[in-house]
C-alpha cells in the first residue's frame, strides 16, 4: 500500500490492520476464542529433574521459610496448588504504553505434576482476547511469583490492561518477587544474580540451544511484519525454562533452612536475615557454620559474629573470637569491633591497647593522604588514650603477636 493510499484510509475512517493478513499462526499454539476475539495457547508437562528437583512430584513450598526471606509478613499459608510462577516476553524493556508483552508464560502444579501454559499474542488487534484469556486463566490461583515481576512483567500487563480499560487480575494478588530473595540468599558468591547465572551456580541446569534475551523483541517483530516464525519456537522454550528455573528455585530457596549442605555464603546471608529479625541465637549458628568452611567474607562473618555475641554476652565465645582474630589481618571496622570486645566485654585492656596500637601503626602512613585515614587515626588515638590510662600505665609490654 503506497503512502497516498494509507493517507486516503485514514482519512476516510477505516482502521489500517497494525499487522499483515496474511499471517499465519505457530502450528504447535492451540486457537481459543472468547468474547473479545482469537488468541492462541500451548501447554507443556514436565516430566524430568531440574536443579535436583522431580518436576513430575513438584515439592510443597514451606511458606514460613519463603516469608521469612521475603521479610514479607503478609505471606499466609497456601499450598504450591494455589501459586502462579510468571514470566513474560516483550517487544522491548523501555516500559510505557509503547511496550507490549506478546507472550505471558504460567507456571503452575496441577496432580503433582508441573506444568506451563503460554499465551501468544499473534495480532496485535487480538490484544483485548489475548488479556482476557490471561484473566480467565490466572483466576483460578491465588498467589503470584515472578521474578523482577514486580518492577517490569507486573507493571507491563497492568500498562496493558490500563490501555484497553481494564481491571488488572494479577494486581490483588499476594506477590512474591524471587529477585529479592535471590539477592539476600546468593548476591555475595555471584555478584550477578540475573535467572540464568543462578540456573547455572546454583540449580545447576545449562540451557541447550538457547536463544539471546536481547533478541526475542526482533524475533516478535520479525513475526509480525513477514511472518517469519522458525526463530518463535526458541523463544517459546526461553520462556519456558525461564518459568521452570524460576519455580525450582523458589521450591531450593524455601527449603534453605532444611538443608545440610549450605555454602559459607549461604550459611552467612542466612545469618544476616536471621540478625535482622532479631534473633542472634539463630545468626550465630549460620555464622559459626560459614566460618567453618573457605570462604572470601571471613573477616565480615566475624565481624557479623562478633556484634552478635555481644548482644547475646556470650563470655565463652568472645574469648574464642579473640583467639580466631589474632590469627588474620583485619581491616578498621573488625579491628574495631575486636578491640570493644577486649575491652567492654573481655576487661583485657593490654589487648585492647595493643590493637589499638597496631591499627594506629597501619593507619600511620596513610593519614597524610585524606582526610578519612586523618579521622580515623584521630579515633583510634583517642580510644588507645583511654586504654593506656585503664591499663594504669604510659606504656606496655607486648604479650600478644598480632598480625600487621
Amino acid at each position: 500500500m503506497s503512502l497516498r493510499e494509507r493517507l486516503d484510509q485514514m482519512r476516510s475512517g477505516e482502521r489500517i490492520p497494525s499487522t499483515p493478513v496474511n499471517h499465519s499462526p505457530l502450528p504447535y499454539l492451540t486457537p481459543l476464542e472468547n468474547k473479545q476475539g482469537l488468541t492462541y495457547y500451548c501447554d507443556k508437562i514436565f516430566i524430568d529433574y531440574h536443579g535436583q528437583i522431580d518436576l513430575k512430584q513438584f515439592p510443597e513450598i514451606a511458606v514460613d521459610t519463603l516469608r521469612f526471606l521475603s521479610q514479607d509478613r503478609t505471606l499466609t499459608d497456601f499450598s504450591i496448588r494455589d501459586v502462579l510462577f510468571l514470566d513474560i516476553e516483550t517487544t522491548g524493556t523501555a516500559g510505557g504504553t509503547g511496550t507490549y508483552a506478546f507472550l505471558v508464560g504460567f507456571g503452575f502444579v496441577e496432580e503433582g505434576y508441573f506444568q506451563v501454559r503460554q499465551f501468544f499474542l499473534h495480532d496485535l488487534a487480538q490484544e483485548s482476547a489475548f488479556l482476557n484469556a490471561i484473566e480467565e486463566f490466572s483466576g483460578k490461583f491465588r498467589y503470584l511469583v515472578t521474578y523482577n515481576g514486580k518492577t517490569f512483567d507486573s507493571q507491563i500487563l497492568r500498562n496493558r490492561y490500563l490501555m484497553h480499560r481494564k481491571e488488572d487480575p494479577l494486581r490483588e494478588k499476594p506477590h512474591v518477587d524471587m529477585l529479592f530473595i535471590a539477592r539476600r540468599l546468593w548476591k555475595k558468591r555471584f555478584r550477578e544474580c540475573n535467572l540464568i547465572n543462578l540456573e547455572r551456580n546454583v540449580l545447576h541446569f545449562y540451557r541447550l540451544d538457547d536463544i539471546p534475551g536481547y533478541l526475542i523483541p526482533s524475533v516478535y517483530t520479525d513475526y509480525l511484519r513477514f511472518a517469519r516464525a522458525n526463530l518463535m519456537q526458541k523463544v517459546i522454550h526461553h520462556n519456558q525454562w525461564d518459568i521452570v528455573s524460576l519455580a525450582v528455585l523458589t521450591a531450593r530457596a524455601s527449603r534453605m533452612q532444611e538443608q545440610e549442605e549450605l555454602t559459607p555464603e549461604e550459611h552467612f546471608s542466612l545469618s544476616l536475615l536471621f540478625e535482622k529479625e532479631k534473633e542472634p541465637a539463630k545468626a550465630v549458628q549460620h555464622q559459626l557454620q560459614a566460618l567453618s568452611g573457605e570462604s572470601d567474607f571471613r573477616r565480615a562473618i566475624l565481624f557479623s559474629l562478633a556484634r552478635n555475641l555481644r548482644r547475646m554476652k556470650d563470655q565463652e565465645r568472645i574469648q574464642w573470637l579473640v583467639n580466631q582474630a589474632e590469627n588474620i589481618v583485619m581491616d578498621d571496622l573488625l579491628c574495631r569491633q575486636i578491640c570493644i570486645l577486649c575491652e567492654h566485654d573481655l576487661k583485657d585492656f593490654p589487648l585492647a591497647l595493643k590493637y589499638a596500637q597496631v591499627q594506629m601503626q597501619r593507619l600511620e602512613k596513610y593519614r597524610g593522604l585524606s582526610s578519612r585515614y586523618a579521622i580515623q587515626w584521630s579515633d583510634w588515638d583517642r580510644r588507645r588514650q583511654r586504654l593506656h590510662r585503664k591499663c594504669g600505665a604510659g606504656t606496655a609490654g607486648a604479650s600478644h603477636a598480632l598480625p600487621i
